[in-house]
C-alpha cells in the first residue's frame, strides 16, 4: 500500500466518521425540541424520562463508535 492508498482510507474514514457525528448531532437536536415541547405540556414524570433517555444516547454514543470502528477494522482485515 502506498502513502497515497494511505491517505486516501484515511480520509475515507474521516468521511465516515463525519456522516455519523451529524447523525448524532441531528438526533440530539431532535430530542431536544421534543424536550423542549414535552416540558410546556408534560408531566415531571416524562420529562424524568427522557433525561435519562437523553443521558443513556449521550453515554452510549461513544461506545457505539468504537462498535462501529471496530466491526468495520475486523471486516476490512478479512
Amino acid at each position: 500500500m502506498t502513502i497515497t492508498a494511505d491517505r486516501a482510507a484515511l480520509m475515507l474514514r474521516v468521511a465516515e466518521l463525519e456522516a455519523e457525528v451529524r447523525i448524532w448531532r441531528a438526533a440530539a437536536v431532535a430530542e431536544d425540541a421534543y424536550a423542549s415541547l414535552r416540558a410546556q405540556a408534560g408531566s415531571s414524570l416524562e420529562l424524568a424520562a427522557f433525561d435519562r433517555l437523553q443521558k443513556a444516547m449521550r453515554d452510549r454514543a461513544p461506545l457505539r463508535a468504537l462498535a462501529v470502528h471496530a466491526a468495520r477494522t475486523n471486516q476490512r482485515a478479512t
